[in-house]
């Protein structure tokens, strides 16, 4: 009898090392994984009796998104059917990797951990030497510097995962290693990558449960110090993708707003959510792949049309910030959102709150994809794309721990 864990392993395992070829070669490879993941969990619920009741988020999930897609299709109607329908799996894809991982729990053997660790430090190895080259080649290779950053982050994550302890613990061999693997990352120049690897410092050399309980002034201090270090490392960018733009101003003027594209995403999204209440404009309208052809008449009707990079002519920075698409959802899509966070950030806590041995690692690795996820949506669609899906495989398996520690502490408890 083939176990379901096993086959979504195999999966993760299969995804991850096809991880940096899938820009250039397999683009479609997100979405054969959530097809494939959907797949295994409606066959589990028709083949073994009460099964489905495991994966009861993800019909939560669809039974949400066909109500949106209706929504879209009658109610709103800013674009056609077709569109719809495939931004219904876009947005999809990320959270029913997720959840189908949370609902099959699977256990990496000790054999899985070699083969990921290795296959993690060749797509570093890889994504490092392509960093290395110039831009042309980088483009050939992985279409944007942005790509190896997540790359690099995302195996590091994995490689992590897999170099825990029976003990919860990982050795100092292995923290070395895992530094100097997501050092490398540091040459793709993003902010949003230093973030990232500031808060993997934090969490594989200084996390203890109960820290901010127990923050001392000298601890303020320092944490205070690194903020101020990275906002003085991305500042720069930070001015330009939020305030200035290209405009050369020193400080934001408004008279110039409608030059910046994603400033101009965000404020629009913003109108929108207070415009469209509760439910937004509807799937494939706003700041999603799928609003871009056929062209949304919200673009119009909000008078971005004549934007550069959101035009019909010229439409490549309409999916270019997560975050925005948002505004499709209305007031309650954002709602849910923030929901799911916290409820996965609750769940995975019970890593460190439950049982008598605290999985600081664990929880670490958990707590990075949810950060992960919620700096790449500022300024990228990584969320709906192969690192977005990756970074919720990793969580839904975290998120399986701790769905096992909380049934092992009830069982406890009650006997």
């Amino acid at each position: 009898m083939i176990r379901i864990d096993r086959v979504a392993t195999w999966i993760f395992i299969a995804a991850f090392a096809m991880l940096v070829p899938s820009i250039q070669f397999l683009g479609y490879l997100d979405e054969c994984v959530a097809v494939a993941l959907l797949a295994l969990a409606v066959a589990d619920s028709m083949l073994n009796t009460g099964a489905w009741r495991r994966y009861r988020l993800l019909w939560i999930l669809w039974g949400i998104m066909a109500f949106y897609a209706v929504y879209s299709m009658t109610v709103v109607n800013y674009t056609s059917r077709m569109p719809i329908i495939i931004d219904t799996l876009i947005e999809s894809k990320p959270f029913i990797t997720l959840f189908v991982m949370m609902a099959v729990r699977p256990v990496l053997t000790g054999a899985d951990k070699k083969l990921l660790r290795g296959i993690a430090v060749v797509n570093v190895v890889v994504c490092a030497l392509v960093l290395l080259l110039p831009n042309s080649y980088i483009r050939m290779a992985i279409q944007h510097i942005s790509y190896g950053g997540i790359f690099i982050f995302l195996s590091t994550l994995v490689y992590m995962m897999c170099s825990i302890r029976s003990d919860g613990t990982i050795s100092s061999h292995n923290k070395l290693t895992i530094v100097v693997m997501a050092l490398t990352g540091l040459t793709c120049g993003r902010s949003k990558f230093y973030a990232e690897f500031v808060f993997l410092l934090f969490f594989l050399f200084a996390y203890r449960p109960g820290i901010l309980r127990r923050i001392t002034l000298r601890q303020i201090a320092g944490a205070a110090l690194l903020v101020a270090l990275v906002v003085a490392v991305t500042w720069r960018k930070f001015s330009f993708y939020f305030l200035t733009g290209n405009s050369g101003a020193t400080t934001f003027d408004p008279s110039v707003v409608e030059s910046f594209a994603r400033p101009v995403l965000y404020f629009t999204g913003f109108r929108i959510l207070l415009d469209h209440i509760p439910f937004g404009t509807g799937l494939a309208s706003f700041a999603s792949f799928r609003s871009i052809e056929p062209y949304s008449g919200v673009y119009t009707e909000y008078g971005i049309n004549r934007v550069h990079g959101l035009s019909p002519e010229m439409p490549s920075f309409i999916c270019d910030a997560y975050y925005p698409s948002l505004a499709q959802f209305g007031i309650v899509g954002v709602a849910l959102f923030a929901w799911l966070i916290a409820y996965v950030i609750r769940l995975i806590g019970s890593l460190v709150r439950c049982g008598s041995s605290p999985q600081i690692a664990l929880y670490s690795v958990g707590m990075l994809c949810v950060l992960f996820v919620l700096i790449e949506s500022t300024t990228g669609t990584a969320m709906v794309n192969c690192g977005g899906v990756m970074a919720m495989l990793i969580l839904g398996i975290v998120a399986g721990r701790a769905i096992d520690r909380l049934s092992s502490a009830s069982v406890d408890q009650s006997v």
